[in-house]
């Protein structure tokens, strides 16, 4: 068995006791072998953690929940787009609705126009005419 192989087969733990006091004699005769022990014992266990932090618990069965519900639609993100963009429609068009009829009643004098009267835009005179044409 090549060193290397026995020592991947230590870190799995599948190495019988004979083959596993084999390795720990390699071990002590070769230095150079210890370090790459080490190292990779080291990148089993960072991995480990890695794979502990970031993923947690039942993260394969969530992540299938959310495939298939966006596959049947059931929680798509365009749905809500939709209803977010109709109710701020609604919201724009009943405030436009409270702000003309407040200038309307607040108001009286009717402009030339009923939309200039429900935005309270004065009506134009010809001084101000005459000073937004110098601007």
């Amino acid at each position: 068995m090549k060193d290397e192989e026995a020592l991947l087969r230590e870190l799995e733990g599948t190495l019988s006791s004979d083959q596993r006091l084999e390795v720990e004699d390699a071990l002590g005769k070769r230095p150079d072998l210890a370090a790459k022990r080490w190292r990779w014992k080291r990148i089993l266990e960072e991995s480990a953690l890695l794979r502990t932090d970031s993923f947690g618990p039942m993260f394969t069965d969530r992540v299938m929940v959310r495939i298939r519900e966006a596959r049947l639609g059931e929680d798509s993100i365009y749905r809500h787009l939709r209803w977010m963009s109709a109710r701020l429609a609604t919201a724009c068009v009943a405030l436009a609705l409270v702000l003309g009829v407040y200038n309307a009643v607040d108001n009286p004098d009717f402009s030339e126009t009923v939309i200039e009267t429900m935005f309270g835009m004065p009506t134009p005179s010809l001084e101000s005419v005459v000073m937004l044409a110098d601007v």
